[in-house]
Protein backbone atom coordinates (compact mmCIF):
# COMPACT_ATOMS: atom_id res chain seq x y z
CA UNK A 1 0.00 0.00 0.00
CA UNK A 2 2.84 2.59 0.74
CA UNK A 3 4.13 2.28 -3.05
CA UNK A 4 0.92 3.86 -4.50
CA UNK A 5 0.15 6.56 -0.97
CA UNK A 6 3.56 7.72 -0.49
CA UNK A 7 3.86 9.11 -3.81
CA UNK A 8 0.48 10.89 -3.95
CA UNK A 9 1.43 11.88 -0.27
CA UNK A 10 4.70 13.77 -0.98
CA UNK A 11 3.18 14.89 -4.39
CA UNK A 12 0.33 16.52 -2.35
CA UNK A 13 2.89 18.19 -0.20
CA UNK A 14 5.08 19.62 -2.57
CA UNK A 15 1.63 21.16 -4.15
CA UNK A 16 0.72 22.41 -0.81
CA UNK A 17 4.47 24.48 -0.54
CA UNK A 18 3.75 25.41 -4.03
CA UNK A 19 0.42 26.67 -3.04
CA UNK A 20 1.58 28.78 -0.29
CA UNK A 21 4.62 30.23 -1.85
CA UNK A 22 2.38 31.54 -4.51
CA UNK A 23 -0.42 32.87 -2.55
CA UNK A 24 2.15 34.63 0.09
CA UNK A 25 5.57 35.42 -1.67
CA UNK A 26 2.97 36.07 -4.82
CA UNK A 27 1.89 38.97 -2.90
CA UNK A 28 5.31 40.32 -2.53
CA UNK A 29 6.30 40.08 -5.59
CA UNK A 30 3.17 41.71 -7.07
CA UNK A 31 3.95 44.65 -4.60
CA UNK A 32 7.14 44.59 -5.87
CA UNK A 33 6.38 45.13 -10.05
CA UNK A 34 3.34 47.82 -8.32
CA UNK A 35 6.36 49.65 -6.90
CA UNK A 36 7.57 50.43 -10.61
CA UNK A 37 5.31 52.48 -11.25
CA UNK A 38 4.83 56.34 -11.05
CA UNK A 39 4.10 57.37 -7.82
CA UNK A 40 5.65 59.24 -4.80
CA UNK A 41 9.17 58.02 -3.15
CA UNK A 42 7.88 57.64 0.26
CA UNK A 43 5.05 55.22 -0.95
CA UNK A 44 8.15 52.98 -2.15
CA UNK A 45 9.61 52.77 0.68
CA UNK A 46 6.85 52.51 2.42
CA UNK A 47 5.76 49.19 0.46
CA UNK A 48 9.67 47.74 0.88
CA UNK A 49 8.92 48.73 4.91
CA UNK A 50 5.58 46.83 4.79
CA UNK A 51 7.34 43.40 3.25
CA UNK A 52 11.16 43.44 4.99
CA UNK A 53 9.81 41.48 7.71
CA UNK A 54 7.89 38.90 5.86
CA UNK A 55 9.84 38.20 2.15
CA UNK A 56 12.65 36.30 3.10
CA UNK A 57 10.09 33.59 5.10
CA UNK A 58 7.85 33.57 2.24
CA UNK A 59 10.14 32.22 -0.04
CA UNK A 60 11.56 29.34 1.86
CA UNK A 61 8.30 27.67 1.03
CA UNK A 62 9.83 27.50 -3.14
CA UNK A 63 13.29 25.77 -1.23
CA UNK A 64 11.00 23.53 0.43
CA UNK A 65 8.88 22.58 -2.91
CA UNK A 66 12.25 22.11 -4.51
CA UNK A 67 13.62 20.39 -1.68
CA UNK A 68 11.08 17.87 -1.24
CA UNK A 69 10.82 17.28 -4.95
CA UNK A 70 14.49 16.33 -5.54
CA UNK A 71 14.33 13.92 -2.58
CA UNK A 72 10.90 12.11 -3.47
CA UNK A 73 11.18 12.35 -7.47
CA UNK A 74 14.61 13.06 -8.38
CA UNK A 75 14.16 12.00 -11.81
CA UNK A 76 10.88 14.50 -12.34
CA UNK A 77 13.89 17.29 -10.82
CA UNK A 78 16.44 16.13 -12.76
CA UNK A 79 14.76 15.94 -16.10
CA UNK A 80 12.98 19.70 -15.51
CA UNK A 81 16.02 21.07 -14.67
CA UNK A 82 17.97 20.39 -18.06
CA UNK A 83 14.73 21.30 -19.64
CA UNK A 84 14.29 24.48 -17.79
CA UNK A 85 17.63 25.92 -16.95
CA UNK A 86 16.97 29.01 -18.74
CA UNK A 87 13.56 29.74 -17.22
CA UNK A 88 15.22 28.58 -13.69
CA UNK A 89 18.26 31.01 -14.13
CA UNK A 90 16.27 33.70 -14.65
CA UNK A 91 14.11 33.41 -11.34
CA UNK A 92 17.30 33.21 -9.74
CA UNK A 93 18.53 36.41 -11.32
CA UNK A 94 15.34 38.16 -10.03
CA UNK A 95 15.69 36.63 -6.66
CA UNK A 96 19.11 37.84 -6.20
CA UNK A 97 17.91 41.32 -7.66
CA UNK A 98 15.48 40.92 -4.52
CA UNK A 99 17.43 40.05 -2.34
CA UNK A 100 20.26 43.01 -2.80
CA UNK A 101 17.67 45.65 -3.00
CA UNK A 102 16.43 45.25 0.55
CA UNK A 103 20.18 44.84 1.91
CA UNK A 104 21.50 47.95 0.27
CA UNK A 105 18.14 49.64 0.30
CA UNK A 106 18.33 49.72 4.15
CA UNK A 107 21.70 51.61 4.82
CA UNK A 108 21.91 53.72 0.72
CA UNK A 109 22.01 57.65 0.44
CA UNK A 110 20.24 56.67 -3.02
CA UNK A 111 17.20 54.65 -2.12
CA UNK A 112 14.79 55.13 -4.97
CA UNK A 113 17.33 53.24 -6.90
CA UNK A 114 17.37 50.22 -4.98
CA UNK A 115 13.65 50.41 -4.13
CA UNK A 116 13.33 50.17 -8.64
CA UNK A 117 16.46 47.56 -8.08
CA UNK A 118 13.80 45.40 -6.02
CA UNK A 119 10.87 46.16 -8.26
CA UNK A 120 12.22 44.78 -11.73
CA UNK A 121 13.71 41.81 -9.45
CA UNK A 122 10.17 40.94 -8.51
CA UNK A 123 9.08 41.62 -12.15
CA UNK A 124 11.92 39.38 -13.43
CA UNK A 125 11.09 36.53 -10.96
CA UNK A 126 7.60 36.44 -11.44
CA UNK A 127 8.05 36.36 -15.55
CA UNK A 128 10.66 33.19 -14.37
CA UNK A 129 7.72 31.94 -13.07
CA UNK A 130 5.65 32.24 -16.23
CA UNK A 131 8.43 30.49 -18.18
CA UNK A 132 8.82 27.61 -15.85
CA UNK A 133 4.93 26.88 -15.71
CA UNK A 134 4.75 27.83 -19.43
CA UNK A 135 7.27 25.21 -19.93
CA UNK A 136 6.31 22.44 -18.11
CA UNK A 137 3.18 22.83 -19.44
CA UNK A 138 4.11 22.67 -23.29
CA UNK A 139 5.78 19.26 -22.75
CA UNK A 140 9.18 18.14 -22.10
CA UNK A 141 10.48 15.42 -24.34
CA UNK A 142 11.87 12.27 -22.76
CA UNK A 143 14.32 10.38 -24.47
CA UNK A 144 15.13 6.68 -22.20
CA UNK A 145 14.31 8.29 -18.77
CA UNK A 146 16.27 11.64 -19.67
CA UNK A 147 15.55 14.84 -21.31
CA UNK A 148 15.92 14.63 -24.88
CA UNK A 149 15.20 18.39 -26.20
CA UNK A 150 16.51 21.62 -27.19
CA UNK A 151 17.16 24.40 -24.62
CA UNK A 152 14.39 26.13 -25.88
CA UNK A 153 11.93 24.02 -26.41
CA UNK A 154 9.69 25.85 -23.57
CA UNK A 155 9.29 29.05 -25.86
CA UNK A 156 5.93 29.02 -27.24
CA UNK A 157 2.87 30.68 -27.39
CA UNK A 158 1.62 29.03 -24.52
CA UNK A 159 4.14 29.89 -22.02
CA UNK A 160 4.08 33.46 -23.65
CA UNK A 161 0.04 33.68 -22.09
CA UNK A 162 1.06 31.78 -18.95
CA UNK A 163 3.90 34.04 -18.36
CA UNK A 164 1.46 37.10 -18.86
CA UNK A 165 -1.08 35.71 -16.88
CA UNK A 166 1.41 34.92 -13.85
CA UNK A 167 2.90 38.28 -13.96
CA UNK A 168 -0.80 40.25 -14.17
CA UNK A 169 -2.56 37.61 -11.50
CA UNK A 170 1.11 38.64 -8.30
CA UNK A 171 -0.04 42.05 -9.27
CA UNK A 172 -3.76 41.48 -8.24
CA UNK A 173 -2.18 39.52 -5.13
CA UNK A 174 0.07 42.40 -4.43
CA UNK A 175 -3.16 45.28 -4.87
CA UNK A 176 -5.09 42.47 -2.51
CA UNK A 177 -1.89 42.77 0.12
CA UNK A 178 -1.21 46.84 0.13
CA UNK A 179 -4.90 47.63 0.21
CA UNK A 180 -5.16 45.77 3.56
CA UNK A 181 -1.95 47.04 4.74
CA UNK A 182 -1.59 50.24 3.65
CA UNK A 183 -5.01 51.83 2.82
CA UNK A 184 -4.02 51.42 -0.82
CA UNK A 185 -7.54 51.83 -1.87
CA UNK A 186 -7.04 55.90 -1.13
CA UNK A 187 -4.08 56.11 -4.23
CA UNK A 188 -5.70 57.31 -7.17
CA UNK A 189 -6.73 54.97 -10.18
CA UNK A 190 -5.66 52.19 -7.91
CA UNK A 191 -9.54 50.23 -8.73
CA UNK A 192 -9.41 50.74 -12.28
CA UNK A 193 -5.57 49.26 -12.32
CA UNK A 194 -6.69 46.56 -10.57
CA UNK A 195 -9.84 45.70 -12.85
CA UNK A 196 -7.39 45.73 -15.78
CA UNK A 197 -5.08 43.36 -14.12
CA UNK A 198 -7.42 41.39 -13.05
CA UNK A 199 -9.26 41.22 -16.65
CA UNK A 200 -5.80 40.31 -18.15
CA UNK A 201 -5.10 37.74 -16.05
CA UNK A 202 -8.63 36.36 -16.51
CA UNK A 203 -7.88 36.71 -20.46
CA UNK A 204 -4.21 34.79 -20.48
CA UNK A 205 -5.91 32.26 -18.19
CA UNK A 206 -8.65 31.53 -21.08
CA UNK A 207 -6.48 32.21 -23.58
CA UNK A 208 -4.12 29.22 -21.98
CA UNK A 209 -7.40 27.00 -21.67
CA UNK A 210 -7.96 26.76 -25.43
CA UNK A 211 -4.24 26.28 -26.44
CA UNK A 212 -2.97 23.95 -24.13
CA UNK A 213 -5.34 21.12 -25.83
CA UNK A 214 -3.51 21.96 -28.77
CA UNK A 215 -0.25 21.99 -27.22
CA UNK A 216 -0.09 19.03 -25.07
CA UNK A 217 -2.24 15.64 -26.41
CA UNK A 218 -2.55 14.46 -22.82
CA UNK A 219 -4.27 17.46 -22.03
CA UNK A 220 -6.33 17.11 -25.13
CA UNK A 221 -7.86 13.74 -24.29
CA UNK A 222 -8.68 14.98 -20.31
CA UNK A 223 -10.54 18.01 -21.98
CA UNK A 224 -12.24 15.07 -24.05
CA UNK A 225 -13.21 12.87 -22.37
CA UNK A 226 -16.13 12.09 -19.49
CA UNK A 227 -16.13 12.40 -16.46
CA UNK A 228 -12.93 14.84 -16.79
CA UNK A 229 -13.74 17.00 -19.21
CA UNK A 230 -16.77 17.40 -16.05
CA UNK A 231 -14.32 18.44 -13.55
CA UNK A 232 -11.99 20.55 -15.35
CA UNK A 233 -15.04 22.72 -16.63
CA UNK A 234 -15.54 23.13 -13.19
CA UNK A 235 -12.31 23.81 -12.27
CA UNK A 236 -11.99 26.31 -14.82
CA UNK A 237 -14.88 28.34 -13.78
CA UNK A 238 -14.16 28.22 -10.29
CA UNK A 239 -10.44 30.06 -11.48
Amino acid sequence: MSVFLLPIIWYLLICAALALYVLLDGANLGSGILSLFPQKEEQRASMLSTLSPIWNANETWLLVAAGTLFGAFPAVYSIGLNALYAPGVVILIGLLLRAVSFEFHAYAVNKAFWTRVFGIGSLVTAIGHGLVVGGLLSGITIVDGHFGGGAFDWVTPLTLLITIGTVSSYMVLGYAYLIGRMKYENQQQTFSRLLFVAGLTFMALLGSTVFLPKTNYIFLTRWTSIPSMYYLGMIALLI
